[in-house]
């Protein structure tokens, strides 16, 4: 026995069910479906990829999911979302996440995810949040072995605390992988504040043409950001 997509659909609609009345219809498909908690994780996938995303869907879903199933489950249908390519849904899921969970016991958990995606897009998702557990987290991250992982970290512990986060990116800027390096330049230029820009001056003359490439950049963002600011 199984469940079908379009039983999906009207199970996990927000303007069909309350959401009592859902997780409790859950709970009776879970008794007699031994597959269920794995068809809502695909559904989850499912509403991910659809142009545009069903972000209520995706919510009422994951909700569910929350009420009925193992932990494991819900890192399952999350991992599915930090896999999407829609920042929107991806931003909706971190807020109600952040909210239900401020101690971000799941996100650590997903920080564990092997696909790179799925960790650097979590992080980002986290950049709002200052918090003492953010905090943690982004310093983690931070030692990441992909260099997106590790410059959304970077930034998101800067945006929480300049001050220490500023060693960080200066070892990002030194890194001995070009990749890390290029990323340090992107923080630096996302940041856009002075006291970040003396450790654009040794990648400006980095022995790698991508990393060169993207300080001048960061250079010259700053540069025209100060000579509007004086204008103005």
């Amino acid at each position: 026995m199984s469940v079908g997509l379009s039983e999906l659909h009207e199970l996990c609609n927000p303007d069909r069910y309350s959401r009592d009345a859902a997780i409790t219809l859950g709970r009776k498909y879970a008794g007699r479906i031994g597959t269920f908690y794995i068809s809502l994780t695909d559904f989850v996938r499912v509403l991910c990829t659809a142009t545009p995303p069903e972000i209520r869907t995706v919510e009422r879903t994951l909700d569910i999911i929350r009420n009925i199933a193992p932990e494991r489950i819900l890192c399952s249908a999350h991992r599915n979302v930090y896999a999407s390519s829609s920042a929107k849904l991806r931003a909706q899921v971190t807020r109600t996440m952040v909210s239900l969970d401020p101690e971000l016991i799941l996100a650590r958990k997903l920080l564990d995810d092997p696909d790179h995606r799925v960790r650097a897009n979590l992080i980002e998702g986290l950049w709002n949040v200052n918090s003492p557990a953010a905090q943690i987290l982004f310093a983690i991250a931070t030692r990441d072995s992909h260099h997106r992982v590790a410059a959304n970290a970077a930034y998101g512990l800067y945006l929480c605390d300049s001050l220490s986060a500023s060693p960080v990116i200066e070892n990002l800027a030194r890194h001995p992988i070009p990749t890390f390096r290029t990323a340090a330049a992107w923080i630096i230029r996302k940041a856009g504040t002075e006291e970040l820009q003396p450790l654009l001056r040794n990648m400006l003359g980095d022995t790698n043409p991508t990393v060169r490439k993207a300080a001048i950049k960061s250079q010259l963002d700053y540069r025209l950001r100060a000579a509007k600011g004086q204008a103005a």
